[in-house]
Parts: structure tokens; C-alpha cells; sequence
């Protein structure tokens, strides 16, 4: 255990189940450690307090937990040691961009690609009302093919049809950043997230796998992603940011209409997940202090009803085909497992 700030942290020193590898760097607000998740065994970046900043470390916390974008690094979780108040964050294998200016000059192309990146994770802070107080090179990390400040890498791909051997039968459309795909009940229609290559943020594309056509469904700035089809078709459930936090909006799947929210809370960021096949309930999860949550929305009432809440993260539910039983991902064991759960009626 450790419980002493003015002596420096050694290796094999554990924090609850973090065992410290090295240090990694130091800054105004605290030490960076490279550590190992024992219970996920995984390799993990350890920020601790150095001095008497409680406060302050947990609103960055909060800050960090609420913020969902791929050019932001991710918070896995917070905790305490003693009198030690720490954070475990994603640990990013690179250089920081500092390091690489030290190499020279960036070529042209790589500082205009690094700059777009590096505004589209401050408009994403931004629009939550917060300020990047200590930007510099050196709290820019360059990864493998893409920047991270402090999440999931972006790059070019492909949507393709493969059988169950994993044979490739097909293409649908050209190279993109594409994210997110869902097939249609009735599997004529393609809907999927593509990244603006500007802007860096992502819309909801509709392919229509009969014409060989490709029609755009939503066109707000901010990020419209993780479409859910309703099971007749009809229209596409989906989560936006574009209030300045993550909530559920709809629209019908034609385009037709405009995009109505339907579920817009202020306490968590919302994402939704799945659509009952009898047409009645949403799945969505719901993360409040770095903690996911499932929950379900009836849509007669939109009144939202827990599913599970505890200290483990529970996501991904997807409801079974007679909907009356939600599969999901949980923590509970320490790694990510998949559980089976009736819903209450």
C-alpha cells in the first residue's frame, strides 16, 4: 500500500489492483506512471496527485469521463490510496509532439492533419463548457497513423460482405472513415457513421444496398453516431452530442422530417444502444462519474427505467428476439464478460 506523498513511487508499488512499471513524466498536476491493470492485465497511464489538489483532481475526473471522442485520451477509472487520490487513464504507445518537433520540421500534410485533430478534441471539450488549460507539444500524443491528446485510432477502411467462412463477397461504397455499420430489419439498407475528413466529427449515412445508392441522414456539425433501426424500418434511432452532451434524438429513415430528440437528460452522457423487436423500448446506456449504466425507455411515456446499475460497467445490452431478455457486456468479473438478464415487467 502506499500512503506517502513525499517519497516517489518504485516499481512493483501497488495502488488497489494497479502495479507501477515506470514513470513516465510529471507535470503542474501531478506524476504520470506507466502500470499494469492486474485484474484486466493490461497496461494502463497512472496520473497522481502530488500535491493538495483533491478539488481540482476530481473535476478533472468528471471532465474527462463526460468527454467521449477519439482524439481525447479515455478515463478507466478513479480511485484513492491512503491519503493518494489518483487516476487510471488509457496508456497511448508514441511520442509526444514535442519529442517529434525536437526531429524537425513536420512536413506540411502532417501538421495541417495534426492541427485538424487537435481542434476537433478542443471543439469536442468546448462544447461542454471546458478549457484545455495546459495544451502544449508535450501533452499532445502522436500514435500510430494519428494524434491523441493526453482514444480509438481513425483511418480508412472499407465495408465489406463476407460469408460465414469469411469469404469476401462484396464492397459497399468507396474508402471512408466509417464507424458504427447496422444493417436494416429487412437487410436492404445499410445505416453507418462516416467521419467528416474536415471537421472531424461524424454524420449518419443511409445506403440503400438494392439502388447502389448512398443519401445523408443527418447533417448537424457535432457528432451523430451509433444508429439503432426501429423493427419495421421505419426510422433510426440515434446518439448526438450536438447539445453538449451525449443524448438520444430520432428521425425517420427516409430523411424526411427533422431529427426530434427523445431523450435528453443532463446528468450523464446518453448513447443508445438497442430497439425491442416488439417495437416498445430502447436500451441505452448511461455514464455518471466514469460508471456505465443500462437503462431502458419505454416509448409510450419516455420515462426512463433502470436495467442495471452498480460500480461495475454494464454496456452493449441488445435485446433477445422476444424481448423479453437483454444480453450484455459487464466488469462484474474483473474483464469484460457476457451476461444474460430478464427485464422486469
Amino acid at each position: 500500500m502506499y500512503d506517502d506523498r513525499s517519497m516517489p513511487l518504485a516499481a512493483n508499488t501497488r495502488l488497489g489492483p494497479y502495479e507501477i512499471v515506470s514513470p513516465l513524466g510529471a507535470g503542474g498536476m501531478g506524476e504520470v506512471f506507466r502500470a499494469r491493470d492486474t485484474r484486466l492485465d493490461r497496461t494502463v497511464a497512472i496520473k497522481i496527485c502530488t500535491g493538495r489538489f483533491t478539488e481540482r483532481f476530481e473535476r478533472e475526473a468528471k471532465a474527462i469521463s463526460s468527454l467521449n471522442h477519439p482524439h481525447i485520451c479515455a478515463l478507466y477509472d478513479i480511485g484513492r490510496e491512503g491519503t493518494v487520490e489518483f487516476l487510471v487513464m488509457e496508456y497511448l504507445e508514441g511520442e509526444s509532439l514535442e519529442a517529434r518537433l525536437r526531429k524537425g520540421p513536420l512536413p506540411i500534410e502532417e501538421a495541417l492533419q495534426i492541427a485538424i485533430q487537435v481542434a476537433s478534441a478542443l471543439d469536442a471539450a468546448h462544447r461542454r463548457g471546458m478549457v484545455h488549460r495546459d495544451l502544449k507539444p508535450g501533452n499532445v500524443m502522436l500514435t500510430k497513423g494519428v494524434w491523441r491528446r493526453g482514444g480509438a485510432s481513425s483511418a480508412i477502411s472499407s465495408l465489406q460482405w463476407i460469408d460465414r467462412s469469411g469469404k469476401k463477397l462484396g464492397v459497399v461504397g468507396e474508402p471512408a472513415e466509417y464507424s458504427v455499420p447496422a444493417l436494416s430489419p429487412d437487410d436492404s439498407k445499410l445505416a453507418v457513421c462516416i467521419r467528416d475528413p474536415q471537421i472531424r466529427t461524424r454524420d449518419i449515412w443511409i445506403f440503400d444496398m438494392v439502388r447502389g445508392t448512398r443519401t445523408r441522414l443527418t447533417f448537424d456539425p457535432a457528432e451523430d453516431v451509433n444508429p439503432v433501426w426501429s423493427p419495421d424500418g421505419t426510422r433510426i434511432a440515434f446518439t448526438s452530442d450536438r447539445a453538449g452532451q451525449r443524448n438520444i434524438y430520432w428521425k425517420a429513415a427516409d430523411g424526411s422530417g427533422s431529427e426530434e430528440l427523445l431523450l435528453g437528460g443532463k446528468d450523464g452522457q446518453e448513447n443508445v444502444e438497442d430497439w425491442s423487436k416488439d417495437g416498445k423500448y430502447l436500451m441505452y446506456n448511461l455514464t455518471l462519474a466514469g460508471v456505465t449504466h443500462l437503462y431502458v425507455l419505454p416509448l409510450a411515456d419516455r420515462k426512463p427505467v433502470p436495467f442495471l446499475n452498480s460500480q461495475f460497467r454494464a454496456e452493449e445490452g441488445q435485446f433477445s428476439p422476444n424481448s423479453r431478455w437483454v444480453a450484455y457486456s459487464s466488469t462484474e468479473s474483473a474483464r469484460a464478460e457476457v451476461y444474460v438478464q430478464a427485464i422486469a415487467r
